[in-house]
């Protein structure tokens, strides 16, 4: 594993030591920053993160983790270019019976273009979408509120 894509759940979890994934994630980070991976996200993933973590922790905390995801030297942030948006509407209509929203289908026309298989992240839209989720299908417990 050289090159990975890390899906919105991936950095909440990174984020977010309430998030369900948080504790089994964590090696999974470890594993990424002792091996180097070289890590691909979107633009738009960025802004899905850290509106959610704005929502969910602090406009504060938002700021903070988008400085980071900008200076994390493994990390390039793609953006999304029209023609990924073009075929994002083509694939958000090929898997309307799966209920696959708009939100994820740029990210797999980015990671087609790219040549990405592996995704860091528990969203099964992706494997519907023919990639493979890294680490694997992790079962978590909910967190009791």
């Amino acid at each position: 594993m050289t090159q990975l894509y890390v899906d919105t759940n991936a950095f909440l979890a990174r984020f977010n030591r309430q998030d369900n994934l948080y504790e089994v994630i964590k090696p999974s980070w470890q594993t990424i920053m002792q091996k180097k991976t070289r890590l691909i996200t979107t633009n738009e993933v960025v802004c899905q993160t850290l509106s959610r973590v704005a929502m969910k922790e602090s406009p504060e905390l938002a700021a903070t983790v988008g400085r980071l995801l900008l200076n994390f030297r493994q990390l390039t942030i793609e953006p999304v270019t029209r023609q990924d948006q073009l075929e994002a509407f083509k694939l958000l209509k090929k898997f309307s019976d799966q209920a696959i929203g708009y939100t994820d289908c740029p990210s797999f026309a980015v990671m087609q273009r790219l040549g990405l298989q592996q995704v860091f992240s528990q969203d099964h839209h992706f494997a519907i979408a023919g990639f493979e989720l890294w680490p694997g299908k992790i079962r978590t417990r909910r967190k009791k509120r």
